[in-house]
């Protein structure tokens, strides 16, 4: 469970800063904006949105996770520590689909 929760971590790791370097990118590179048009400040939503909670839950989901061998924690940390990890696969699941946006703009 230990290269599993290595691999966790190096996966959250690397996502958050995707997630942080995209969101940049959107905010300074107005060529960008102006190609996604309309869309433009959907995308920037939706990924704000998908960031933001990545970042609130990621603490807690490598914390409390179950496989963390956290010894103090409660059943129900623990039980909150596997939810908030499923909570931070959704926002990527989220973040990288709002990507679809993106490339549907950019056909159009």
């Amino acid at each position: 469970t230990v290269v599993h929760q290595l691999a966790a971590m190096v996966l959250f790791v690397s996502s958050l800063v995707h997630q942080w370097l995209m969101l940049r990118l959107l905010v300074q590179c107005a060529p960008l904006r102006a190609a996604l048009g309309r869309a433009a400040p959907v995308s920037l939503a939706a990924k704000g949105c998908a960031f933001c909670l990545a970042v609130g839950t990621v603490v807690l989901s490598m914390v409390w996770h179950p496989a963390s061998g956290a010894r103090h924690a409660t059943q129900w940390q623990r039980n909150l520590g596997a939810l908030t990890q499923w909570v931070f696969v959704g926002t990527l699941l989220c973040f990288f689909g709002s990507y679809t946006l993106d490339l549907r703009q950019l056909r159009s």
